[in-house]
């Protein structure tokens, strides 16, 4: 291509990460599918600048004309008391390699309420701060990478600014190896009001999907924590949920029935998971009768 007739106009890219909803993602790839590889930030990067590229009717040479000015990574985190050693290592290297790739990190303690911790504002602080950036940097595109409706009013926003925006979502249904289904998916409303929505499940089936993972170990700096096991006694079980009484938790734990064996009753010896759930919250799996009680 003749460099007079190249598009040198450059494409503004702003890119917001859901912190928690990319966890779930890259666990998923990583421990289940059978890819078994890690997603890749720097893939991910390559891939949103090459697909709008491609929107854009970009050759490969004006490639250089899509340019990420802005990635922010949003997600609640332990306090460094609740923590143990491998945990605060295994984020100080994520940490590291987001700041390798000029992602910018905004972290928010996770609240408790009752037995369990949970995330609190972060939705909020992601959409002010793309708000805020958008206006001020003019982006022409913002990248979502989420799937919570609570985003919605941002999409609205944004699409009032004259701004595209590109969702990357996934959506996927497994059970682990303890017979508990686990679901990750995205808001329909949500998927709709973005100017293109991209189910990345096909994507990182396909071809494309090639540049998004790695094998390479050291790269993967995330940490991703085990289930830890508890026993305790059941108070009640219903329909719907129970509680089970344990020493370690101030308050009743709260458990989902669903998430349980069948044929439990009050005043059973059961063990039970702890583990992080969708959007930083604490949950418990695989509620169980301890043999021999």
């Amino acid at each position: 291509m003749n460099y007079f007739f190249m598009d040198h106009r450059v494409r503004k890219i702003g890119v917001f990460y859901d912190g928690s909803y990319v966890f779930q993602v890259r666990n998923y790839y990583k421990r289940v599918h059978d890819r078994h590889g890690i997603l890749d930030f720097n893939g991910l990067h390559t891939f949103v600048k090459q697909e709008i590229a491609r929107i854009e009717g970009l050759s490969e040479q004006e490639l250089s004309m899509c340019k990420i000015v802005d990635a922010h990574f949003f997600q609640g985190r332990r306090s460094a008391h609740q923590s143990d050693a491998d945990a605060l290592k295994g984020e100080r290297a994520f940490d590291d390699m987001l700041s390798r790739m000029g992602v910018t990190t905004h972290y928010l303690p996770l609240k408790k309420r009752g037995s369990f911790e949970m995330e609190k504002g972060i939705d909020v602080w992601l959409a002010l701060e793309a708000l805020e950036q958008s206006y001020y940097k003019h982006y022409d595109f913002v990248v979502l990478l989420a799937g919570d409706g609570d985003y919605l009013p941002l999409l609205r926003k944004l699409n009032a600014f004259g701004i595209r925006v590109m969702l990357l979502f996934w959506e996927f249904e497994y059970e682990d190896d303890k017979g508990t289904v686990r679901y990750t998916s995205a808001s329909d409303a949500l998927k709709n009001e973005a100017t293109y929505p991209m189910d990345m499940v096909e994507v990182c089936d396909g071809p494309k999907g090639n540049i998004l993972f790695t094998k390479d170990k050291a790269r993967d700096e995330e940490t991703t924590s085990d289930p830890e096991e508890y026993e305790g006694t059941l108070l009640s079980v219903g329909r719907d949920y129970g509680f089970i009484k344990h020493e370690s938790f101030p308050d009743n734990v709260y458990f989902l029935t669903k998430n349980a064996d069948g044929n439990l009753k009050r005043g059973d010896r059961v063990a039970f998971d702890v583990e992080d759930g969708p959007n930083g919250k604490t949950v418990v799996t695989h509620v169980r009768r301890v043999e021999g009680h």
